[in-house]
């Protein structure tokens, strides 16, 4: 039997407006996590479509950080291998 498990919010920012974090803030606070914890502790990082960028994607695959982002029906992404 699997056993249920509870997550809660570790680290925070509040956001100096309304709306969505950038890049910057995104980058900032997962910085602050990797101060205290190794990369290897996140099995998966999931994301909804606000939370895309190349910088912001290439910040988590130079740590090591796997992750699965919904993107907007209307964007394509193609792969290191040119695979779209």
């Amino acid at each position: 039997m699997r056993a249920r498990r509870f997550r809660v919010p570790l680290l925070w920012t509040f956001l100096p407006h309304q709306g969505n974090s950038d890049t910057g803030h995104r980058i900032a606070l997962m910085r602050r996590y990797l101060a205290l914890f190794d990369s290897a502790s996140i099995t998966m990082l999931l994301a909804d479509r606000e939370f895309i960028g190349a910088e912001w994607m290439d910040f988590l695959c130079e740590n090591k950080i796997n992750f699965v982002i919904r993107v907007k029906i209307d964007m394509t992404v193609t792969l290191d291998d040119g695979r779209t």
